[in-house]
Parts: structure tokens; C-alpha cells; sequence
């Protein structure tokens, strides 16, 4: 286990109450994981021309992201999950534009192979975004389905 839980401070969880809501571990198979925030959907991906076919690829930026989380994951002796997963997140962002589907994209895709083998595995999402222009990051937890 990575870390022993993400304080996600500030979520509206019950009407109109501000409260704290910690991710913890729900069974000996949680990953609980700090990554850093992804680049956006926009900058992910490149249009080139290749012998004459257009093509679509993974920016560079893109790329420094994936490693990223492979180093985060490596360093951590992160293995993948087997069977469905569901993935909890909080992403607080870097400024106040941009969606959360664009981080759920550039995540899922980043995550695979380190703690699901393929990003299909996933059944369920809960996510949050929150705002922090001094670190922005997104706190993950990957737990088996049903756990």
C-alpha cells in the first residue's frame, strides 16, 4: 500500500454540510497513490502525416506524463489488480478551468499496466475535483470491485 489513506478535505459528501471524507483501504488490495496532475486532453494528443496517412499520437507531454506515473509506480512496487476494479479520485487542479473527464482519460490510460492490466477492468468511478494551484496532483485509489 502506497500511502495509509488521502485526506480529501472540503467535500460536499451529505446536503449541503462541508465535511472531510478519507479514501481508505478497503481491503488488503487497495492501491492508494499521489500522481501528478496530467496535461490536458487538448495537449495529449498529435495529428502527423506518415507516408501520406494521418495518424494520431501521443504528445510529448503526454509521454513525460506516463512516465511519471511509471516511475511512481515502479518506485512503489505497485503490481496490477486482477479482475474488476473500481477507481476513487481526487484531482485538484492547477487553476480554475478544465473538466474532469479530460483527467479521467489521461489517468486510466496511465494507470494501466501498473495497477490494472487494462484500463476495461474499471466498473466504477468516483471522482471529485478540487482546486490547488500550489500542488496540484490527483489522489488515487484503485480497489478491487466489490471489496
Amino acid at each position: 500500500m502506497v500511502r495509509a489513506h488521502l485526506l480529501l478535505a472540503g467535500l460536499r459528501v451529505q446536503g449541503p454540510r462541508e465535511e472531510e471524507l478519507e479514501l481508505e483501504a478497503r481491503s488488503a488490495m487497495t492501491i492508494l497513490i499521489d500522481l501528478p496532475y496530467p496535461p490536458t486532453l487538448n495537449s495529449m494528443y498529435r495529428n502527423v502525416v506518415i507516408g501520406g496517412f494521418a495518424r494520431t499520437l501521443l504528445s510529448k507531454a503526454a509521454r513525460a506524463y506516463k512516465q511519471s506515473v511509471a516511475d511512481v509506480c515502479t518506485a512503489e512496487r505497485i503490481k496490477p489488480l486482477a479482475g474488476p476494479v473500481e477507481l476513487r479520485l481526487v484531482a485538484y487542479r492547477p487553476s480554475k478551468r478544465g473538466d474532469l473527464d479530460g483527467v479521467l482519460k489521461a489517468l486510466c490510460d496511465a494507470l494501466q499496466g501498473y495497477c490494472y492490466e487494462n484500463d476495461n477492468q474499471i466498473v466504477c468511478i468516483m471522482a471529485w475535483r478540487r482546486d490547488d494551484k500550489d500542488r496540484p496532483r490527483v489522489e488515487v485509489a484503485v480497489t478491487p470491485f466489490g471489496a
